[in-house]
């Protein structure tokens, strides 16, 4: 828990500069490294294999949601929660997805990485502001922590024994 906060924290900061411009792919970049970093030490994973991009132009949703999907596929071995696929109505899912995009952000919302009325599900915006890319990420680091931890029976009342 400690380090979600600090991963949260460390996001925030580094993106505090400009609040209202666009955050470009670079920026971007900065911070899904640092969320690379973070749920490697956390999670003891191996060497992420991730090429920041040094492009000046603003992050998309199809970018932004393909490298969220990098990330799932980042932690997908220690997930160890049997996840209850939600089943989120994503009728008002936003137009400018790419088919494959499309799939991977009911992936993502079915496992709860992202939230179902957030920004990249029903926004018809392309670009983030550092505030709402914080919050994008923060809203998958607490989930991921969520569903790559093991519950324990001592402090969680439906895994206690009668």
């Amino acid at each position: 828990m400690k380090a979600i906060c600090v991963s949260l924290l460390v996001l925030m900061s580094s993106l505090a500069p400009a609040q209202d411009t666009p955050v470009t792919q670079a920026e971007a970049d900065v911070a899904i490294r640092k969320v690379y970093g973070h749920l490697r030490q956390v999670l003891n994973l191996p060497q992420a294999k991730f090429t920041p991009s040094q492009s000046k132009t603003p992050i998309t949703r199809d970018q932004l949601v393909s490298r969220l999907s990098a990330l799932h596929e980042y932690i997908s071995e220690r997930i160890q929660l049997k996840v209850r696929p939600t089943n989120a109505d994503l009728k008002g899912l936003a137009p400018g997805l790419s088919e494959q995009r499309r799939r991977d952000i009911k992936t993502l919302v079915m496992l709860g990485l992202v939230s179902p009325e957030g920004l990249l599900v029903k926004s018809p915006q392309n670009q983030y502001t550092p505030r709402e890319l914080g919050t994008i990420l923060g809203v998958f680091l607490t989930r991921a922590m969520d569903i790559t931890h093991e519950l324990d029976p001592k402090f969680s009342p439906e895994l206690m024994p009668n």
